[in-house]
């Protein structure tokens, strides 16, 4: 196995390995070749939002394991969920819950979904925080589904909310220790880092993109 030739953000060489000379994370040619695939793909499906179990409790506690790079900063720094959330905004073309759970497998930490109106086991994570209210009612959100619905371009509605996203509260690196020690990549990509009080503002960026994608 081979020694990923990429360079990371603290100026070291990536220690993943593999059988080529670029890790999925350092390949310059993977973004190209992903596109060209989702684009021979179905394109409609759900556009969904999850988060880290931990992270919805009362009052979530700083794990040293989870960190994530501040802006204009290149040091990795432990996350500090006292007035902010992590979360990530994906894509599926089949159910919504079992792309989570594979999800889960693949990262092995506990992830929930999150919508606007109920949490599974749980309240509502908009209403956890006193300050939100979920009276306004989003056009594609599907309460069963647990999704958005975008009947077409999903691939590029999917890539706009995150440019979105990233454009009103910057790139979302996550750096994972215990991924890390269990010989997996530790850097998870496209999380983002949102302000409690502005989750009704994501859900609501998510709906009125899919607006703008299929309107007659």
């Amino acid at each position: 196995m081979n020694q990923c030739a990429g360079i990371t953000k603290q100026g070291r060489r990536c220690r993943i390995r593999g059988t080529g000379r670029y890790c999925r994370y350092h390949d310059p040619n993977l973004k190209v070749t992903e596109v060209a695939e989702q684009s021979r793909l179905p394109d409609k499906g759900f556009i969904y939002v999850y988060t880290l179990e931990h992270l919805l409790e009362k009052s979530p506690k700083r794990q040293e394991w989870l960190q994530i790079q501040p802006l204009n900063s290149k040091e990795f720094q432990p996350f500090n969920p006292k007035k902010h959330i992590l979360i990530k905004v994906g894509m599926t073309r089949g159910s919504v819950e079992k792309r989570l759970r594979q999800w889960q497998v693949q990262c092995n930490h506990k992830i929930v979904l999150v919508d606007p109106y109920e949490h599974t086991g749980s309240q509502s994570l908009v209403t956890m925080f006193k300050c939100l209210s979920v009276e306004e009612d989003y056009n594609h959100y599907n309460t069963l589904d647990k999704g958005f619905k975008c009947s077409q371009n999903l691939f590029k509605v999917e890539q706009l909310i995150h440019n979105k996203l990233r454009d009103q509260y910057g790139r979302g690196d996550v750096h994972c220790k215990s991924c890390e020690d269990q010989g997996r990549s530790g850097l998870h990509v496209e999380w983002f880092k949102i302000p409690k009080k502005s989750l009704k503002k994501v859900y609501t960026l998510i709906d009125t993109t899919i607006d703008q994608f299929t309107a007659d």
